[in-house]
């Protein structure tokens, strides 16, 4: 996986009394509508996250983050945490 673009986000979840930190990769679709940049959990983590970024609208919308049901995190907190670490990363300039 050669320079391949990945972010962590810190969350709570169930049953556990620390925060965990999930990896998430980025992974580009083209659709009839434009691209579209997808935020995904590695297939075999224990947890699921996915947040879907259109390329004409570099906000993320909380309406677009889907999250396994143990994670207690908000959407409006990720979405926050993403736009904190694209940033950072350097993977979005505004």
């Amino acid at each position: 996986m050669e320079n391949m673009k990945l972010i962590i986000i810190n969350l709570k979840v169930k049953e556990r009394t620390n925060n965990i930190n999930l990896t998430l990769y980025k992974k580009i679709y083209s659709t009839p509508n434009g691209i579209v940049n997808y935020w995904v959990s590695d297939n075999e983590s224990e947890y699921r996250l996915e947040v879907i970024i259109d390329e004409t609208d570099i906000s993320i919308q909380p309406s677009k983050i889907t999250k396994d049901m143990s994670i207690l995190t908000s959407e409006i907190e990720i979405a926050d945490q993403m736009m904190s670490e694209l940033y950072k990363s350097r993977i979005l300039q505004l």
